[in-house]
C-alpha cells in the first residue's frame, strides 16, 4: 500500500536494534538503581523486555509511517503535527498493549491490570522508546526522499544530455548534407555532359541515399539493416566520383539486420575512412564493413586500408558526437575504439548491447 511505503526490512531491523539498544539500557538502570539487583539476574530479562518493546512499538512505528507518507507533500507545521499525533496515538497503543503482552510472555514486571496509573507509567515509558525512534524514521525517509529526488534529477540530466547530443547530431548533419549534396549533384551535371549513363546512375544512387537518410536524420534509432542499406547507397555515390580508387565490401548477416542501432552513426565511420584514409591515398583503397555477435552484445566494425590515423585524427566533431551518443545510450557498455592496423589503414568499431527487435531503449 502507498502509505505503508518505506515500511521495510531493513527500517525494521534497524527499529528493532534500536528497541534492543533501548531495552537493555531500560533493565539495567531498573535493575541497578533502583531495585539494587545484581546484573547477573538482570540479563536473562533483556530478551524478554525487548520482545515486549518491541510488539509495543510496533503500533507506533506503523502510525508514524502512515502520517509521514501521507503528508510528504504538505507543509512542514502539518507534517509535524501530523507526526506528533501518530506518535502520540502510537504510545498510547503501546501503553494499552504492554499489560496484556507482558502477561503473555510471563514478564511479571509487566503483568497486571491497566488501571491510569499504570497507564500512565506505560504512557511514560513508551515515550523513552517514541522520541528516538521517530527522529530514526524520520530521517530514514529524509534520506530515502532525498536519494530519490536525486536520482530524478540525475536521469533529468541524462535525458537533457541525449536531447543535447541529438541536437548537436542534427546541427552537424545539417552542416555536413548540403556540402555532400552540391558536391554530388555537380558531379552529376559534370557526368550528363560527358558520361550520362555514369550520370544517371550517380543520380539513382544519391536519390537511394536521400531516401535511407532523410527519415533516419529524424529518429535517434534505427536498425543495423538500414544503417547498411544507407552505406550502401552512400558508397555507391563516392565510388562513382572516385572511380577506381574506392572499393568496399560488406559482411553483415541477415539475421542482425533488425538489430537496434543508433542513427547516421555507421555512416559517420564510413564518411571518416574515405575522407581521411582513402581520399589521401593517391591509389585509392577499400573500405569494408563487418557485424558480429560477441559476448558482450554488437560489434560494427568499419576497416580501411587507406594512409593510417594521424595524431590529430579521431577526436573531429563526428566522432566525438559518437562517443558522446553511445555514453549518453548506454553508458559504459557503448564505446567506440579506433585504431591503426598493422597492415595499413584505420579500424573504427563500435561496441555497443544487442537488441534484436530494432528498439534502441533512450533513443529520442
Amino acid at each position: 500500500m502507498p502509505w505503508l511505503r518505506g515500511l521495510n526490512a531493513p527500517r525494521i531491523g534497524l527499529v528493532a536494534l534500536l528497541t534492543l539498544a533501548l531495552s537493555a539500557r531500560r533493565v539495567l538502570a531498573l535493575g541497578l538503581l533502583t531495585l539494587q539487583a545484581p546484573m547477573s539476574e538482570l540479563l536473562p530479562h533483556i530478551p524478554l523486555f525487548f520482545v515486549v518493546s518491541l510488539i509495543g512499538v510496533m503500533p507506533m512505528v506503523v502510525l508514524v509511517t502512515v502520517a509521514d507518507n501521507l503528508t510528504q507533500d504538505s507543509r512542514t507545521a502539518v507534517r509535524v503535527g501530523a507526526l506528533v499525533v501518530a506518535t502520540l496515538a502510537g504510545v498510547c497503543a503501546s501503553a494499552l498493549l504492554m499489560g496484556p503482552v507482558g502477561c503473555l510472555v510471563d514478564f511479571d514486571w509487566l503483568c497486571g491490570e491497566v488501571d491510569l496509573e499504570n497507564f500512565l507509567a506505560f504512557f511514560g515509558f513508551g515515550l523513552f522508546y517514541a522520541v528516538p525512534l521517530v527522529l530514526l524514521l524520520f530521517f530514514l525517509t529524509r534520506t530515502r526522499r532525498f536519494a530519490a529526488r536525486l536520482h530524478a534529477e540525475q536521469m533529468h540530466r541524462a535525458d537533457l544530455d541525449r536531447q543535447v547530443t541529438e541536437a548537436r547530431l542534427k546541427t552537424l548533419r545539417a552542416q555536413i548534407e548540403p556540402h555532400f549534396l552540391f558536391n554530388t549533384l555537380a558531379h552529376i551535371q559534370r557526368l550528363y555532359q560527358v558520361q550520362p549513363a555514369q550520370g544517371r546512375s550517380m543520380l539513382r544512387n544519391l536519390s537511394d541515399y536521400l531516401q535511407s537518410a532523410l527519415p533516419q536524420m529524424r529518429s535517434g534509432s534505427s536498425t543495423l539493416g538500414r544503417e547498411v542499406s544507407l552505406v550502401r547507397a552512400y558508397l555507391n555515390v563516392q565510388q562513382i566520383r572516385m572511380g577506381r580508387r574506392l572499393g568496399y565490401a560488406i559482411e553483415v548477416p541477415a539475421e542482425l539486420d533488425d538489430a537496434a542501432l543508433p542513427s547516421m552513426m555507421l555512416v559517420t565511420l564510413v564518411e571518416n575512412a574515405i575522407k581521411h584514409g582513402i581520399g589521401p591515398k593517391r591509389e585509392g583503397g577499400q573500405v569494408r564493413i563487418e557485424a558480429r555477435l560477441s559476448a558482450s552484445g554488437l560489434d560494427v566494425e568499419v576497416r580501411d586500408d587507406g594512409v593510417g590515423l594521424p595524431l590529430s585524427c579521431g577526436t573531429g566533431v563526428g566522432l566525438a558526437n559518437t562517443r558522446a551518443r553511445l555514453t549518453t545510450l548506454f553508458g559504459d557498455l557503448g564505446r567506440l575504439e579506433i585504431m591503426n592496423r598493422t597492415q595499413g589503414g584505420v579500424s573504427a568499431s563500435l561496441h555497443l548491447p544487442y537488441h534484436p527487435t530494432g528498439v534502441l531503449e533512450g533513443a529520442a
